[in-house]
């Protein structure tokens, strides 16, 4: 699972290396200071490579400051999403969390439907992290599942156990009787 992990962010950050950068839209140009606008893509290189350190709060935080950097719909807003995602969805971070993991990937775009077109690079990666949630929430269903099955059959193993210890007393009292009566005894 981390390798899955290390992969689909590798990938990510190669594709954001070989993408342009989209353009502000002017009215970001106007509300936002230019120096913050300026200070997303090193955040979420940072965030990135915290992600791979398994610094996963620290990645959490500078992704959402990338976010609030960023025009909702633009590049580096929906990469920043993508680590959210990837984030929510270690396995080996104590804030686990698949639901949330699943809703960031919904905050972003499909590139057909959006004006700046996040790179179909992302929008692949996006598709890939968005199965691996499903899956590993379906897994922790049938987890869910199989251990309520295995319970019921312990109780069930139980049952038969103790119903074969009524059965055998039975059979003993039985055949005790009939030594009693056949005056065997």
């Amino acid at each position: 699972m981390r390798l899955l992990l290390l992969i689909t962010a590798a990938l990510s950050l190669v594709g954001c290396a070989l993408m342009p950068e989209s353009q502000p839209e002017r009215g970001d140009e106007q509300t936002r200071p230019a120096a913050a606008r300026s200070e997303a893509p090193a955040r979420l290189s940072d965030a990135w490579q915290q992600l791979f350190d398994g610094r996963h709060d620290r990645a959490l935080a500078n992704f959402d400051e990338v976010i609030r950097l960023t025009p909702e719909g633009s590049e580096l807003n929906a990469r920043a999403r993508l680590g959210q995602a990837l984030v929510y969805a270690a396995p080996d971070w104590s804030g686990r969390d698949l639901d949330r993991a699943a809703e960031r990937l919904e905050g972003i775009a499909d590139p057909a439907q959006q004006a700046d077109g996040v790179a179909v690079f992302d929008w692949i990666l996006g598709q890939t992290v968005g199965r691996l949630i499903e899956s590993e929430q379906r897994q922790e269903q049938l987890q869910r599942e199989l251990a309520a099955s295995t319970g019921r059959n312990r109780a069930l193993q139980g049952e038969l156990e103790q119903a074969r210890a009524e059965r055998a007393q039975a059979e003993e009292t039985v055949s005790r009787l009939r030594e009693l009566i056949m005056g065997e005894g």
